[in-house]
């Protein structure tokens, strides 16, 4: 929470910036009712679709979900940090900012280590880079295997390519002739301690270095490939572990040489291995990023996010890239970015593709990826013929993947393909994907962008509660936001119950992650069809039900799977008990539906 004085100094530069005449620095807009609009410069837009609110100063395209406030947008646009655009947008205001309050000891040291790992980093990676130019036989060997793969001295020195010499304490040497301590070292996780004696080996030796920067270009870790003859006996790739200053589930390999090309673009190629990104943008496709050779994750999708809105999934092509490239493109589409999955052919990877076919083949490739539901759906269903699969796993398994698609029209155009594949209704299949939203035949339900079909009823009662808080005491607020499953609702339900923000403007400036602007400003801009608080009240009550059903239904069915795995069990008693817990949740439903007698 930032504390008061930039709390003021926050309020004064919006009372003296209007966010339409900060946005007309960059997009044209045109007055229409009570909103300006505009194309919205964060895809591409060919009818207006961003919306400007002067009074409540906020934006919110209804096409791809961007939305903020003043802060929001020049930080999204300018692709720069909140302090950045703070400062910013103060100097245009002529607010000037207070002083930075004093750090404590332990930010101090917290800076001061993270400091101090960044620079032992930056001087492992030019020993690594000095050892690939070096004389030596296996530094020979690693240059001629890179130029093998078709990397020039140029992309070497771009990304700073290195040698890790085969010898166990090369960096353990290096380190002690640099002041370097060896627990420093192994913090890091470029030296391992003996688990006999005393002493340290390298982690990395006869390997080609990888460094790994984090979004400002400051080396966080390091991968390396090996140039054993013997690739049986160890890894072909590994990976420092992780340390103070490497989180592999949220950095990206590449992104900070590649960022400016995919907000060009607006769309970034996703592939899982270094030199996969590597030979991608030797060949010209600059907007590339590669995860480590780990598996992709949330968090990597909500930083990539912040560049883009179209991923193009590019995994080998064998059967374990396939379910790596399905279980990227679910998490791009529970996160509501719009993707597609390219497969290769012959199960190669990208790189072998590339050698064989040339970049202009794999550009087509890409170029053609499919959609990744259309793509899921496929596979499942051909996994469902080749009996790999069950009838009723595929139809689970899609039910979920349907869930995560937001955009009505693919949401549409993905159950008319799996109920047409599987032969059934699609009033079946829609039964299984979502609950009834209550209120609908009112029109309080606005369509959703941002939150899961699941969460619908939560997006709901903190829409109303943003526009009439009074509707519900503290107290009551905090109980329902137990039952919350959406992190993010639950995060500014939780502000809206402490009532520290009297408007809502103030709580948009609470929030300095562009992913929570996004949702408050879509929750606020849909809310003009909540018109007095006596219709939304009850609206806001049909919600809290439904919430109590959900975890009323939950509990039961963990009551009969319990049932179900007691019949084969000798203890009838505790059958018995949970037999009655059955019973008193469904009269508890009852009571609920008010159908109780």
């Amino acid at each position: 929470m930032k504390n008061s004085s930039f709390t003021s100094a926050i309020a004064d530069i919006k009372a003296k910036l209007s966010i339409v005449d900060v946005i007309q620095g960059f997009v044209s807009l045109k007055k229409s009712g009570k909103n300006h609009i505009g194309l919205c410069p964060f895809h591409d837009d060919n009818n207006p679709s961003m919306h400007v609110n002067d009074e409540k100063g906020f934006f919110h395209c209804f096409s791809c979900g961007a939305g903020g406030d003043v802060f929001g947008f020049l930080m999204r646009y300018s692709n720069i940090s909140f302090p950045e655009a703070l400062k910013e947008l103060a100097q245009k205001a002529g607010v000037r900012l207070p002083a930075p309050r004093p750090r404590t000891k332990s930010e101090k040291k917290k800076e001061a280590t993270s400091a101090r790992f960044f620079k032992i980093n930056s001087l492992v990676c030019s020993f690594y880079s000095n050892n690939l130019r070096s004389s030596g036989k296996n530094s020979a060997r690693a240059r001629e295997y890179l130029e093998s793969r078709g990397i020039s001295s140029e992309i070497i020195e771009e990304f700073k390519l290195g040698f890790a010499p085969d010898r166990w304490d090369a960096t353990v040497k290096f380190a002690s002739k640099n002041n370097i301590g060896v627990k420093e070292l192994e913090e890091l996780g470029l030296v391992i301690a003996r688990e006999s004696g005393s002493g340290h080996y390298d982690r990395f030796r006869n390997r080609i270095i990888f460094p790994i920067t984090e979004i400002t270009g400051r080396i966080c870790g390091f991968g390396g490939r090996t140039l054993s003859e013997d690739e049986s006996k160890q890894p072909k790739y590994m990976n420092s572990p992780e340390s103070p200053v490497f989180d592999k589930r949220s950095v990206l390999y590449g992104l900070y040489h590649s960022k400016s090309e995919i907000v060009r673009k607006r769309k970034a190629v996703l592939v899982e291995g270094y030199m996969d990104f590597i030979k991608l943008y030797a060949n010209g496709i600059r907007n590339v990023v590669a995860t480590l050779g780990t598996a992709f994750t949330n968090e990597h999708a909500r930083f990539l996010r912040r560049f883009c809105e179209e991923v193009v999934i590019v995994y080998d092509g064998d059967t374990a890239g396939i379910r790596s490239a399905v279980r990227a493109g679910e998490i791009l589409l529970e996160q509501g970015i719009s993707s597609s999955i390219c497969r290769i052919p012959d199960g190669l990877d990208p790189d072998d593709y590339l050698e064989e076919y040339g970049p202009e083949s794999l550009a087509e490739l890409i170029a053609a990826a499919v959609d990744v539901s259309d793509f899921i759906i496929d596979d499942t269903f051909a996994r469902y013929r080749e009996k790999k699969m069950s009838s009723g796993e595929s139809i689970k398994f899609l039910v979920d993947l349907v869930s995560k698609i937001k955009d009505p029209v693919r949401r549409a155009e993905a159950v008319s393909k799996v109920t047409g594949l599987f032969g059934i209704r699609e009033s079946e299949f829609l039964s299984l994907v979502k609950t009834p939203n209550p209120g609908r035949n009112r029109g309080s339900l606005a369509p959703t962008t941002l939150i899961p079909e699941k969460s619908i009823h939560e997006r709901e009662i903190v829409r109303i509660l943003l526009k009439f808080p009074h509707l519900m005491s503290a107290e009551k607020i905090e109980n329902i936001g137990r039952d919350f499953e959406n992190g993010d609702l639950k995060v500014i339900l939780k502000r809206v119950g402490e009532g520290e923000f009297t408007e809502v403007s103030s709580l948009m400036s609470s929030f300095e992650k562009i992913e929570m602007q996004q949702l408050l400003s879509e929750l606020v801009f849909s809310s003009d069809d909540l018109i007095d608080d006596t219709t939304s009240e009850k609206i806001l009550n049909d919600c809290v039900k439904e919430l109590e059903l959900r975890n009323i239904a939950f509990k039961r069915n963990e009551v009969i799977e319990r049932i179900r795995n007691q019949r084969d069990s000798s203890d009838k008693t505790l059958e018995r008990k949970l037999v009655e817990q059955y019973r008193d949740l469904v009269s508890m439903e009852k009571t609920i539906r008010g159908t109780a007698s």
